[in-house]
């Protein structure tokens, strides 16, 4: 049984924690209102009786509603103690599970050898991370947004959650050994932080940048970019060319796919 399973199952074990302690409040409520009570002064009396705040009762208790009392607080201090445990062991678990996760994600990504590593899993991340993975490359998405890297995970990709600005995350993604590096973040800026930290790391590797605006392109590659992709440049070329050469754009992709 793998990690997500045993979470769901502690997690449907806290939920079902909570409705058995739910029924037994209500169940609580609905004896004393058979004593005489009124819903409200029940079910506040049930709540403190299952919690043992302390507080005493809103009216006096007959022997009936003594003896009522007592199994109450049997069952609904079991009910309650036992929500606590359940939860308290769901969050361990998650963090157990997140931490072991981790690790062995860091053991599978410090085996790699000449892989890709893909700064940024947005919409062109993830299509850049399925063409290498189409070509067998072992690919290292690094993405700020855990949801990213848990969708780039789910899709078959080793993933780090971190700033790839920062030396330590390209560290920790093999960044000395990689053979290429591909940073398509969103925002120019970070993209160009990410260029001149990789390019600290090794000489040798290739590194390719996403610019968000024309004019960046020229700060990229003096940053230690080797190739520069403006995609609103790219894609209006490629456009124009299937209106006016559709034939030659056809056998390009053909031989290209």
């Amino acid at each position: 049984m793998d990690h997500q399973v045993q979470g769901r199952a502690l997690l449907w074990r806290v939920l079902g924690a909570a409705i058995g302690l739910f029924v037994v409040v209500a169940l609580g409520a609905g004896g004393y209102v058979l004593l005489g009570w009124d819903a409200l002064d029940a079910v506040y009396q049930s709540i403190i009786t299952i919690s043992t705040v302390g507080f005493r009762e809103v009216r006096d208790l007959g022997a009936g509603g003594k003896v009522f009392t007592l199994l109450l607080i049997v069952i609904g201090v079991g009910a309650f103690t036992y929500l606590l445990t359940t939860v308290n062991n769901y969050l361990i678990a998650d963090h157990l599970y997140g931490m072991l996760g981790r690790r062995a994600m860091q053991r599978k990504i410090d085996a790699l050898e000449q892989h890709v590593i893909v700064c940024g899993y947005g919409r062109m991340g993830a299509e850049v991370a399925h063409e290498f993975a189409r070509e067998k490359c072992p690919v290292v998405v690094i993405d700020r947004a855990a949801a990213a890297t848990q969708s780039a995970i789910a899709a078959g990709h080793l993933a780090l959650t971190g700033d790839a600005e920062a030396d330590g995350v390209l560290k920790s993604a093999g960044v000395e050994r990689a053979r290429a590096l591909i940073a398509v973040v969103d925002d120019d800026a970070s993209n160009l932080m990410i260029t001149i930290s990789a390019r600290a790391f090794s000489e040798k590797l290739l590194i390719v940048a996403r610019a968000n605006r024309e004019q960046t392109e020229r700060k990229l590659i003096a940053a230690g970019a080797n190739r520069v992709l403006w995609p609103y440049g790219v894609s209006g070329r490629r456009m124009a060319h299937m209106a006016v050469r559709p034939n030659v754009v056809e056998f390009l992709d053909v031989v290209m796919h």
